[in-house]
């Protein structure tokens, strides 16, 4: 489990750079053939 922690879903309240690391691990995981990457906020996390 990888988590880069986020308090919003909303990608207008992220910087740029937020958003480049969001891209940038939906594009490795699918390049390692793990095709369900989902992206969360801590309080949606089902631990």
């Amino acid at each position: 489990m990888i988590r880069e922690t986020k308090s919003t879903l909303d990608d207008s309240k992220l910087r740029p750079t937020e958003l480049a690391k969001i891209k940038s691990a939906r594009e490795h995981f699918k390049a390692i053939g793990i095709d369900d990457y989902e992206r969360a906020v801590p309080g949606r996390w089902n631990l």
